[in-house]
């Protein structure tokens, strides 16, 4: 039984084959060259990076846009429901008047 290099955890090493982590994967594919990054290869790793995190802070920022276009609908539905008592009550007032005039009215000197 040896240690992990990578998560430290134990793993059993057989002579017969390639030492290997069942945790963490590492040395999973042992004839796998390390990779020898270039110039263009490494600036375009700090490039992706950059703009990844910058793409991670966005998406935060259109979730607090979203919740707050949620509580601006909730806030419209309020404002539409109100408007709308209000808007009622007006168009009410003239067919209350026609209704008083119509119950009460017996003679033309009523409204004079």
């Amino acid at each position: 039984m040896h240690a992990c290099p990578d998560c430290g955890a134990l793993t059993q090493v057989h002579p017969e084959f390639s030492p290997w982590c069942q945790e963490c994967n590492w040395n999973l594919d042992p004839t796998e060259e390390p990779q020898k990054l270039t110039f263009l290869d490494r600036k375009f790793r700090a490039f992706s990076e950059k703009v990844g995190a910058g793409l991670l802070e966005t998406l935060g920022r259109q979730q607090q846009i979203d919740d707050l276009h949620r509580s601006e609908a909730l806030t419209g539905r309020l404002a539409a429901a109100l408007s709308l008592l209000v808007m009622s009550f007006a168009a009410l007032l003239p067919v209350t008047a026609i209704a008083i005039l119509a119950t009460h009215y017996t003679e033309p000197s009523f409204i004079f």
